[in-house]
């Protein structure tokens, strides 16, 4: 392929992006004008699930640096072969289109072999980069030593709620919720982001054959080029296997177990795989050990659209979509999460990771009218609290609203120990638990 051939390329490529529409203006794009203000040298990679908005992305960074560029889809038909002995001539055929070019946008780099030193040769020469992909692998594995130091990753992922109501509602205020009628607008909202997910075009169109078509490009593209799955068939059954289960716990071992996998080994690398395309996550019981191969883990699809096309969702199963949008928008604001697992369960823990230390305590129930499913979760949360010396503690719901205040039982043996005295002058102490609608814990811009 010569130079002619990269100009003609480059142009197509180009005249498509700029015909992008800007969309709804993404959360994370304050994050990147923070990054851009600081004048850093650095490229910045966005990594993130197929269709989150990546690329819409980055037609809103185009639009705040107001420079020349370039944009290069990797994945489309023109560049999916390049080899890396040809990235000079690309950057030849660039500069000739665009002689005063400042920015290079790199989409979907990952199907370009030795991005990495195309892209230090280009930040070298003075470039601001920016860079997308569809795997976390391209800021672990597929990185080499050559960028050390010179890029900044962000994660993107689908719609939050608040961008969705946006989106709807483009003068959305959070003060107007406690009026009637727009109340009843955020909670329509809200019915349809617990239904068809948080993907931008599925949202769009309501359309669920759209995850359909996302999942099997994940598995067959994505998950295939990780190179770390030899059946791609058992590996899709494992993902069809999780995204149903999502919010449920489960171990390698019972994994490997329910769908007949040779080993615990082959389990995990196949998770791995999906984790890497951003597929699922997962995450551990809260403990000081660093051996957690054994125990208990809990599944969370990444988009709540993906079950929903699989499962028809009972109470029960709502409660588990409640609890996976609550675990990603943890995952969107930064969170370093873990569940606690005791006599009771508590969904969520955000812990410090640099002194261990539990921020907070979430607990997710799709309802608490029923008195039974009001104490498993209320101890649940109450023996979170109590372990990890925390004064209050989250329980979010669909709709219900409340504040319950519990007194602190000591510990019996703690109490045979103190004087009638120390009891009678000992002010009881209180923990507090905020019940709150999740839509409006999703709305609250922390």
């Amino acid at each position: 392929m010569d130079k002619e051939y990269y100009k003609f390329a480059l142009k197509t490529t180009q005249n498509y992006f700029l015909r992008r529409p800007a969309g709804v203006e993404r959360d994370k794009l304050k994050d990147i004008k923070r990054l851009m203000s600081q004048k850093l040298d650095k490229a910045i990679i966005i990594t993130g699930p197929r269709r989150a908005g990546k690329s819409t992305l980055l037609k809103q960074i185009v639009n705040i640096i107001k420079e020349p560029f370039i944009y290069i889809s990797f994945e489309d038909d023109f560049f999916i072969n390049i080899k890396s002995n040809q990235f000079m001539l690309l950057e030849q055929a660039a500069l000739e289109l665009i002689p005063n070019l400042k920015v290079f946008l790199l989409d979907e780099i990952q199907y370009a072999p030795e991005w990495d030193r195309f892209v230090n040769r280009l930040l070298k020469s003075g470039y601001k980069v920016f860079i997308t992909g569809s795997t976390s692998l391209l800021i672990t594995e597929q990185i080499s030593t050559v960028l050390t130091g010179r890029y900044r990753p962000i994660l993107l992922l689908p719609f939050s709620f608040y961008e969705y109501v946006k989106f709807k509602i483009p003068k959305f205020n959070y003060n107007e919720i406690y009026d009637i009628k727009y109340r009843a607008r955020i909670m329509k909202l809200f019915g349809e982001y617990l239904f068809f997910g948080s993907f931008p075009e599925v949202l769009k169109t309501k359309d669920l054959d759209l995850p359909r078509e996302y999942l099997n490009d994940i598995i067959y593209r994505d998950v295939q080029q990780t190179n770390k799955v030899n059946d791609i068939q058992l590996c899709k059954e494992l993902a069809l296997f999780l995204l149903k289960n999502t919010g449920k716990e489960f171990t390698f071992g019972s994994i490997k177990k329910a769908l007949e996998f040779r080993s615990t080994h082959t389990v995990i690398n196949n998770i791995s795989a999906l984790e890497s395309v951003y597929l699922i996550n997962y995450i551990n019981v809260f403990t000081h050990s660093t051996k957690t191969i054994k125990t208990a883990k809990k599944i969370y699809a990444i988009d709540v659209s993906y079950p929903n096309i699989y499962n028809a969702p009972d109470d029960k199963d709502k409660g588990h979509l409640l609890e996976t949008i609550v675990f990603n928008e943890l995952l969107r604001r930064g969170k370093k999460i873990f569940f606690s697992k005791h006599k009771y369960e508590c969904d969520f823990l955000d812990v410090d990771i640099s002194n261990k230390k539990i921020k907070q305590a979430i607990q997710v129930s799709y309802s608490i009218f029923d008195s039974k499913t009001k104490k498993r979760e209320i101890n649940g949360l109450l023996e979170a609290m109590k372990f990890f010396k925390l004064k209050e503690g989250l329980l979010l719901t669909y709709d219900q609203e409340d504040e319950i205040e519990v007194e602190d039982k000591k510990d019996k043996r703690e109490s045979k120990n103190k004087s009638e005295k120390d009891k009678k002058n000992k002010k009881r102490e209180m923990r507090k638990i905020i019940v709150k609608p999740v839509w409006k814990w999703l709305l609250e811009k922390i």
